[in-house]
């Protein structure tokens, strides 16, 4: 089994290869074409070199973003939680994975162990591989369910993860939730670290928070913990949402799972954190849905440290969150936090589901991730034309308007690619006075205010 699988266009080829030499000359084993031996099945090699690879290397170029097989095995490893994309060429990664970390290589060359992403690859790299890469044997193990490659051809290698980018990601996420503009999650599993400094809890349990500052848990008094207890999905323990539990790892081949009930009306981001409350645990989190698919993980290599992952909350969908030992013991609090981040027009999730809004009033809502397209009903336009106005509330978003008449048609499509632009749109509505509007995500989030006149 090689450590690492590295997906790519074929046409890339001489791209990639001082990449695979890099890696191998840094000790870890490389899965790329020309290991294919003559007389296999590229199906089945593929398959099994994705399935067993520990680390996936999707090598994002002006090339690799247009090609579908790229694209499915990034999915796949997305979703084993072993994505490590890294980009070549000055283009934005593939829908899906633009709000993925991704070591930008352009102009790295083979050799130069000073690059800045390069060192942070490796460390990344090193952390995932040297490290636990699943838990400790025995019937506390989660399972994780692997979706079937749809490689079937000839095609190019994949690659994926988001282990790392510590602070960046965290101080990101800390940055989206300050402004209550929503972190997108990428399909994602990346790993964040988070400063351990916390304000100290008032008498009722509650932490303080500032005005706007975002939903902090409440904390909870320690349960009993016992060797072995609550270490697999059956036996997982019920956490409630908003609250910080306490725990702690007793021994190195010891884990925790806590299962999260979710009776949320409307979808939501939330916050997974484990706040460290030791100097040595080093902390492993993973995270699996309602189906005990892993949809992310979080961990850091330095004892002591906190680590925390934004996802989506779909309602009624429970989540799943292991406590692995990552080769330490220690203390620890744990939480997920719902973060409040939907406007007051959800579930307007879809063209059947539409919110009612008023020709000439402001619509002040957001785009929390994107899976969160909104849509606005309007009845009785005074004028077969109408100006409709999408003023950005944040850095982040790139507008991008879809206009339906009353048979649920599209008539219009206008879009920027700038984070933060505006868009002013003069729309025919022809013979229709009922229409409809959505506000896609275009793969980023943030808050706007819509008004038609």
């Amino acid at each position: 089994m090689a450590d690492i699988f590295v997906s790519y266009k074929r046409e890339d080829r001489d791209r990639v290869e001082p990449l695979a030499r890099a890696l191998e000359s840094e000790g870890f084993s490389v899965w790329w074409d020309p290991e294919l031996q003559i007389g296999q099945s590229y199906a089945s090699s593929i398959r099994t070199a994705l399935n067993e690879a520990q680390a996936v290397i999707p090598v994002w170029t002006a090339l690799s973003v247009q090609s579908e097989w790229v694209q499915e095995e990034a999915t796949h490893a997305k979703r084993r939680g072993v994505l490590f994309p890294v980009k070549l060429d000055a283009i934005d990664p593939p829908i899906g994975f633009t709000m993925v970390e991704t070591a930008d290589l352009i102009g790295w060359q083979e050799g130069d162990a000073d690059h800045e992403e390069w060192a942070r690859l490796l460390q990344q790299l090193r952390a995932r591989l040297l490290g636990p890469a699943t838990p400790p044997a025995g019937e506390g193990n989660v399972v994780i369910k692997r979706s079937r490659s749809l490689r079937q051809l000839f095609g190019n290698r994949i690659g994926t993860i988001a282990g790392g980018a510590a602070i960046v990601l965290a101080v990101i996420a800390t940055l989206f939730l300050l402004q209550r503009e929503p972190d997108a999650p990428s399909d994602g599993t990346t790993a964040t670290a988070a400063s351990s400094s916390e304000p100290a809890s008032n008498a009722s349990g509650a932490r303080p928070a500032a005005a706007d500052a975002p939903p902090q848990p409440r904390d909870v008094p320690a349960p009993a913990v016992a060797a072995g207890a609550n270490s697999s999905i059956a036996q997982a323990r019920q956490l409630a949402l908003g609250v910080a539990e306490p725990g702690e790892i007793l021994a190195t081949d010891d884990t925790r799972v806590y299962a999260v009930p979710n009776a949320l009306k409307v979808r939501d981001l939330a916050v997974v954190r484990l706040e460290n409350e030791s100097t040595t645990l080093r902390p492993y989190v993973k995270i699996f849905n309602a189906d005990r698919s892993q949809v992310a993980e979080a961990f850091d290599g330095s004892a002591g440290a906190s680590v925390q992952h934004v996802l989506p909350l779909t309602p009624g969908q429970p989540i799943y969150v292991q406590v692995l030992p990552y080769n330490t013991i220690g203390k620890y609090r744990i939480s997920v936090t719902p973060q409040k981040a939907s406007d007051t027009f959800e579930p307007n999730d879809t063209l059947l589901t539409p919110a009612a809004a008023k020709i000439g009033t402001d619509i002040d809502a957001g785009v929390m991730d994107n899976k969160d397209p909104d849509f606005y009903r309007f009845s009785g336009a005074p004028a077969r034309m109408v100006k409709v106005t999408f003023e950005n509330l944040s850095t982040t978003l790139r507008p991008y308007l879809r206009v339906y008449d009353g048979n649920k048609s599209m008539i219009l499509e206008r879009f920027d690619g700038t984070p933060g632009a505006n868009l002013n749109v003069d729309v025919d509505l022809k013979q229709s006075r009922d229409f409809y509007i959505a506000v896609d995500p275009y793969s980023t989030s943030g808050k706007y205010r819509l008004r038609v006149d």
